[in-house]
C-alpha cells in the first residue's frame, strides 16, 4: 500500500504580480480602441492617392488605437514623402529630364512615386497588424474603408493637384 502524501501548496509572494493584470501590452488593450481601419485592405486607396492618402488613413487607425504620437509621425512624415517626391519630379521633369530625352526618367519617378506610396502603406501596415489581430481577437468588428478611402484619395489628388500647379508657378520659364 502507498503512504498517501499531501499536495504541495506554494505560498504566493506578492512580488509576482496580480494574476488579474492583463499580460499584454498596454499597446495592445483593445478596449480602448475605437474601430480600426484592416491595414492590409489599404492598397488602393495608397496606390491611387499617393502617400497623403495613405498616411491619413494610417494616422486615423494609429488615433483610433490612441496611439496620437505615432499618427502625427505618420501625417507629418507622409507630407514631407509627397513633397519630396514631387520636388523630384518637378526637378527632373524642368531640369535633367527635360526635353524628349528625359521621357524615361520622368516614367521611372512617377511609378516610383507610386510605388512608394504602396510601400508606405505595407510597411506601417505591417506595424499596425498585431494591434489589428489583438482588435479582430476580441470580436471587434473592423470599420468599413470605402467612403474613407475615397475620400483620402480625394485628398491625395488634390494635393497632387495643387503640388503640381506650384511646381508650375515655380519652373514656369520666364517671358
Amino acid at each position: 500500500m502507498r503512504a498517501r502524501t499531501k499536495p504541495q501548496v506554494e505560498e504566493f509572494d506578492e512580488d509576482d504580480g496580480d494574476l488579474l493584470q492583463p499580460a499584454l501590452d498596454s499597446g495592445f488593450d483593445v478596449r480602448r480602441f475605437k474601430a480600426l481601419f484592416d491595414p492590409t485592405s489599404m492598397f488602393w486607396p495608397c496606390f491611387l492617392g499617393g502617400p497623403i492618402a495613405c498616411g491619413l488613413l494610417l494616422g486615423l487607425n494609429y488615433r483610433n488605437m490612441n496611439m496620437r504620437r505615432m499618427a502625427l509621425w505618420v501625417w507629418v512624415g507622409s507630407v514631407l514623402i509627397e513633397i519630396l517626391a514631387f520636388g523630384l519630379i518637378l526637378w527632373v521633369t524642368a531640369g535633367p529630364g527635360a526635353g524628349e530625352e528625359g521621357k524615361p526618367l520622368r516614367s521611372i519617378m512617377r511609378v516610383a512615386h507610386a510605388g512608394g506610396s504602396v510601400f508606405l502603406g505595407w510597411y506601417v501596415g505591417r506595424l499596425q497588424r498585431p494591434q489589428f489581430q489583438a482588435f479582430i481577437n476580441a470580436r471587434r468588428h473592423p470599420r468599413r474603408l470605402f467612403w474613407p478611402g475615397v475620400g483620402a484619395i480625394l485628398v491625395g489628388l488634390v494635393s497632387i493637384l495643387a503640388l503640381v500647379i506650384l511646381g508650375a508657378l515655380v519652373f514656369a520659364p520666364e517671358a
